[in-house]
C-alpha cells in the first residue's frame, strides 16, 4: 500500500510541471489532481498482487515490474 501524508504532493521539488499536465487534463482544482495521482500511485503500489490475482503470467509481472521500478528510479526525485 502507498502511504502518504495529507501533504505528500506538496513536497514534490517540481510541481509546476504536474500542475501544466493537470491544467490539461481539465482538472478545475489542483487538489482534484492531487487526488487522482494519489490513485494511480496506490494502484500501482498492487500492480504485482494484483496482476497475479488476475491470472497474468509470472514472467509478465515481472517484466512490467521491473519497468515500473526503472520509471519511478528515474522520477524519485519528485518523490523528496
Amino acid at each position: 500500500y502507498f502511504q502518504y501524508d495529507d501533504n505528500y504532493l506538496e513536497n514534490f521539488q517540481s510541481l509546476s510541471p504536474l500542475q501544466k499536465l493537470a491544467s490539461q487534463a481539465n482538472f478545475s482544482r489542483w487538489k482534484d489532481a492531487q487526488n487522482e495521482i494519489i490513485k494511480v500511485l496506490d494502484a500501482l503500489s498492487h500492480w504485482s498482487t494484483i496482476a497475479s490475482e488476475l491470472g497474468i503470467s509470472c514472467e509478465t509481472v515481472k517484466l512490467i515490474s521491473k519497468q515500473l521500478d526503472k520509471v519511478y528510479q528515474q522520477n524519485k526525485s519528485l518523490f523528496r
